[in-house]
Parts: C-alpha cells; sequence; structure tokens
C-alpha cells in the first residue's frame, strides 16, 4: 500500500504484485505484474493493470551481478511509458550479515500526444543481518536522479533528486515459504512523499 502526501492533500493506493522467478546455474529470469485494487480518493480512477515487467540477472562469479529490465507501465492506455533498465551489483559477508552496492539506470520512452521520454539514474545500499536462522532483518537506503526530457505539466519540476529509505523483516515460515513485512519512505523533489507499506509471501520449489 502507498500512502501518499502532496501539496493540498493525499491519497492511499492499494496494489497486488504477483510474480515469478526462475534460476538456473548462474542466472535467472523474473516477470511480475502490478495490479490497481483501488485507492481512498473520491475523484481518483485506479487502473486494473499498472505494470507488465521481464528481467533477467546474470551472475559474475561469487559476488557480483548484471541485470536488465523491460517493464510497461500502464500498457493499456495510450499514454503508456516503456522503461528499458539495467543495473550492476555486488555484495560482501561480514559474518552474518552482508551489504549490497547496486548501481543502475533507466530510459522510459512516452507515448500518446503527452508521452514524454525519461532519464533516472539510482545507487541503492542495503545490509542485511541474520538474526536467527529464520529470521532476517534488511535496510535499504536509494538514491535517484529523475529528469523528465521535456515539460511534464501540472508544476512538477522537470528532474530532481529523490530519495527511499526502507527496512524489512523476513521469516523462513517453511523450507519453501518466505513471508516478507516492511516499510518504505519516499520523497521527490516535487514536494511529494509517500510512506510505502509491504506484506507478501515468497514460495520457492527447488528441483
Amino acid at each position: 500500500m502507498y500512502d501518499y502526501a502532496f501539496d493540498g492533500g493525499g491519497v492511499e493506493l492499494y496494489q497486488l504484485v504477483p510474480g515469478v522467478r526462475y534460476g538456473l546455474a548462474n542466472a535467472e529470469v523474473e516477470a511480475r505484474a502490478t495490479l490497481g485494487l483501488g485507492n481512498s480518493g473520491e475523484m481518483i480512477e485506479t487502473e486494473a493493470l499498472q505494470a507488465l515487467a521481464l528481467a533477467g540477472r546474470l551472475g559474475l562469479g561469487e559476488r557480483s551481478a548484471v541485470g536488465i529490465e523491460l517493464q510497461s507501465v500502464y500498457p493499456g492506455e495510450d499514454f503508456r511509458t516503456t522503461v528499458i533498465g539495467a543495473m550492476v551489483s555486488t555484495r560482501r559477508h561480514f559474518g552474518g550479515a552482508s551489504l549490497d552496492l547496486g548501481a543502475g539506470a533507466a530510459y522510459g520512452l512516452g507515448s500518446g500526444e503527452t508521452g514524454i521520454d525519461t532519464i533516472r539514474v539510482h545507487g541503492t545500499v542495503t545490509a542485511t543481518a541474520q538474526l536467527a536462522p529464520a529470521v532476517a532483518l534488511q535496510a535499504l537506503a536509494r538514491q535517484y536522479w529523475f529528469d523528465y526530457l521535456g515539460d511534464p505539466g501540472f508544476g512538477l519540476s522537470p528532474a530532481y533528486f529523490g530519495q527511499d529509505y526502507g527496512v524489512r523483516a523476513l521469516f523462513a515460515a517453511t523450507p519453501a515459504l518466505d513471508v516478507i513485512a516492511g516499510m518504505d519512505v519516499l520523497s521527490t523533489g516535487n514536494d511529494s512523499a509517500a510512506r510505502l507499506y509491504t506484506l507478501g509471501v515468497a514460495a520457492r520449489r527447488v528441483p
């Protein structure tokens, strides 16, 4: 659930994000969808299908990886955006903890009469601590630069820095099922902020 606050008001958005991931040797592919479940705004329409994404990741040795992602935002609308992104990451272990460093960039291709291309560059630091055999705690910090390659209208800044700070708890409920709960605080240079509450389950099947 997103809890947005902006100049003049706020709104809560509810989403469901199902996905599937398949790994083989040092590579994996992932597909996911973002479905809109509703919102708290009386005058805001919620799109049922908000995004589709397909991603691939390739491990480079035991510590590093590179990846690509293709995403369609509002794929059923005239104003849809196609986003092409690439990332690189590395991991370091310190006893029962690990530190992940990542960086990436994405280019968004706008469509329709009001479509505007966009650029996003980001860097991420994620720290994970194994508190017990079945419980881990994770903290995340992400900084990014977002640039509309044109006038976005609505009084929005065409370019700004944004931040995302979050914490998550991961529970191994069974050998094949994980439960994830967390909260992120996001802010942009357009006088808006959001809290993202996450509750999810991840089921895995090892051949």
